[in-house]
């Protein structure tokens, strides 16, 4: 089948393109291959137009050849509203990125998840391939229709590991626990329900809305008292849009960044480590020359540089 044989050809890519860094493991790839990519897309947006296609069976095969290229595709939003950092999009992720966070999460049979943003599911079947039936996976998706979609698909491709919860993703978590935790959104704070849902050892990846520059993925750890990062790297989401976040406005954050840059002289977050408490530790903490402290209505950020 022409789909199979784009599949293959994608992931062949990735690993060349991808092999000086990383490689998937053999679980995460056997999982890429048993969930088709074009199953997940109803349609798509094409980039810089306010033009949609619809996939359905009758243009399946003209339209497989983008869906199986290693890029993200536009699910939901006009081009207006991705300038628009208040208005809800969704996209279906890069596929290396998608295997790359999978990866840094080392799912195992079993574990709990939590998904803050569902958009097609994709991601989530994904995971679930990875926890088997054993496991759970709690989604949220704030876009109505966007959640009644995915909840129907992935019934429909028999994961009932997988349950969609349709609303804010910061009223999901509360009071829950989990093994692991992944944002497909980016998002300026963390609130405190997230530090209290995962065990000591238990990772979360971050995504950490930037005004300034690209996106940072940050794979953290939990620790006693709070996270700390392992890995930060750049990449680009689009943007937690709900309530729960207590985030203030981008441009409240600009003068924080700029401080980061003139204190350490790059933005080059990858040389840097991430200590992320509670908004309500350590409230005497401030800026040293050894560190910046960020203070956010939910978090504290405590940046310092990373020695080798």
């Amino acid at each position: 089948m022409e789909t199979q044989r784009q599949q293959e050809h994608l992931a062949q890519e990735i690993i060349h393109r991808h092999s000086d860094e990383w490689l998937p493991a053999d679980p995460i790839l056997k999982a890429f291959h048993r969930v088709p990519r074009h199953l997940f897309v109803s349609r798509y947006r094409i980039p810089g137009t306010d033009r949609w296609v619809d996939v359905n069976a009758e243009n399946l095969k003209r339209v497989s050849s983008f869906i199986y290229q290693d890029r993200p595709l536009i699910l939901w939003g006009s081009e207006a509203d991705f300038h628009d950092g208040d208005a809800p999009v969704s996209t279906i992720s890069q596929p290396s990125l998608v295997l790359h966070l999978l990866d840094l999460l080392r799912l195992e049979k079993g574990m709990r998840v939590f998904e803050l943003g569902t958009a097609s599911g994709w991601n989530a079947a994904l995971m679930a391939e990875l926890v088997g039936p054993e496991g759970h996976i709690l989604t949220a998706e704030i876009i109505p229709e966007l959640a009644r979609e995915a909840r129907e698909r992935l019934q429909r491709l028999k994961y009932p590991q997988v349950e969609v919860f349709a609303g804010d993703a910061f009223n999901a978590v509360a009071g829950k626990k989990f093994d692991r935790v992944i944002f497909t959104a980016a998002a300026e704070d963390l609130p405190r329900s997230f530090y209290e849902c995962l065990p000591v050892g238990g990772l979360l990846l971050f995504v950490l809305k930037s005004p300034l520059g690209p996106d940072h993925f940050v794979l953290l750890r939990k620790g006693e008292e709070g996270f700390q990062s392992e890995k930060i790297a750049p990449c680009s989401f689009v943007s937690v849009t709900g309530d729960g976040s207590g985030a203030e406005k981008a441009p409240a954050y600009e003068e924080e960044w700029h401080e980061l840059h003139r204190h350490f002289g790059c933005f080059v977050l990858s040389q840097l480590t991430l200590e992320m408490r509670p908004a309500e530790d350590l409230p005497g903490l401030e800026s040293t020359p050894d560190q910046v402290v960020w203070r956010r209505p939910q978090s504290l950020f405590i940046w310092r540089r990373r020695f080798h």
